[in-house]
This record gives structure tokens, sequence and C-alpha cells, in this order.
């Protein structure tokens, strides 16, 4: 799954959310669905940023994310575990 949420009051932000089981992972197929979601924040909602966050251990988040352009913009604490801080604007 993948998504979209959490957007901001100006509707100028969102979070990108996405998960997939085990068996599926390592086929490109959440690089084929970033693509697109990619393309609909961008072009359909006209978003200007989207930021994502993932465990410091998840590195094929990590390197999805950076993949597609996306820049590390920290870390914060969420429950018992920090989570990595991931930015992308629309026009870099």
């Amino acid at each position: 799954t993948i998504c979209l949420w959490n957007f901001s009051d100006d509707q100028q932000t969102a979070e990108l959310g996405y998960e997939l089981l085990p068996n599926y992972q390592g086929r490109g197929l959440m690089s084929e669905a970033l693509q697109m979601v990619l393309d609909f924040a961008w072009n359909r909602l006209r978003l200007a940023a989207l930021e994502a966050y993932t465990h410091p251990k998840n590195q094929s988040s990590t390197r999805l994310l950076q993949k597609y352009g996306f820049t590390s913009a920290g870390a914060v604490q969420q429950d018992s575990s920090a989570e990595l801080i991931f930015r992308l604007t629309r026009f870099r």
C-alpha cells in the first residue's frame, strides 16, 4: 500500500506512507508505485513538498526515498523508537 496523508492546513505538504509485504519486496513494485504517486502529488494535487518517515534500520526504504530525490531532514522520536525524516520539494 502507498498513500499521501497528513496534509498541511494549506494543502501544500503531505506525508508519504507505504508498506509492502515481505513476499513482494525486492521486485520494484514500490518504486513503480512511488513514481505514480509523485506524479499525482506534483501534477494533480500541486503539492510543494512531501515528507516520509522511516526506521533507521530500514535500508530498503531509505534507498527508495533517496533514489527519488528525498533528502535527510533530521530525525524524530516516535513512541519508543527514532524515525528518520526525509523530504522532497517539487522544485529542487
